[in-house]
């Protein structure tokens, strides 16, 4: 997210054959990330 490469990810998801079906952004702060680390 930081260096704005969500188009080309999703580009190579899609590119694979893949259908995105739904999309969500959510930012979390960093105590919300430590969680899953």
């Amino acid at each position: 997210m930081k260096n704005k490469n969500v188009g080309q990810i999703v580009d190579v998801i899609l590119t694979a054959g893949f259908e995105v079906s739904a999309m969500q952004m959510i930012l979390f702060d960093h105590a919300v990330s430590q969680e899953f680390y």
